[in-house]
């Protein structure tokens, strides 16, 4: 569970990991925002103690709701992984780089634990088409 030091703490992974999924810095730190915002909250308004995965969930709900074009010059990876569906998107950013686990990212990304394998594989194989195996969570 983290606590509000603790959710400040990883303001700055939340962010990144927004700004993987949308492209869009602006749109990262208004998902960050609404994120946090939709946290429940305890009787003197402070969003209560969640896990890490009930923050990115809603995290990744934010990233859905936004219409935001990328920023101008993203790397050809990036623009690779923003063509990804969001399901897939979500899970090769959140096993691949956050290094969550694949049962965790399933529950993240809404997506049925039987068909998490073959989403985060496909999602992989569009990634690496132009990166040698292996180097994938180095470029992102």
């Amino acid at each position: 569970m983290l606590d509000a030091s603790a959710l400040r703490h990883h303001l700055p992974r939340l962010r990144r990991h927004a700004y993987l999924l949308t492209g869009s810095r602006m749109a990262a730190d208004c998902a960050v925002a609404m994120a946090v915002a939709r946290l429940p909250r305890d009787p003197s308004r402070r969003p209560q103690a969640p896990s890490l995965t009930a923050v990115f969930r809603e995290l990744h709900a934010a990233t859905e709701q936004l219409v935001c074009p990328a920023d101008d010059g993203l790397p050809p990876l990036h623009v690779r992984l923003l063509a990804l569906p969001a399901e897939q998107r979500g899970l090769v950013v959140l096993v691949t780089v956050e290094w969550v686990s694949l049962d965790e990212a399933c529950a993240v990304c809404d997506v049925a634990p039987h068909h998490g394998p073959e989403l985060l594989a496909e999602g992989r194989a569009a990634l690496e088409a132009r990166y040698r195996p292996g180097r994938l969570s180095r470029a992102l």
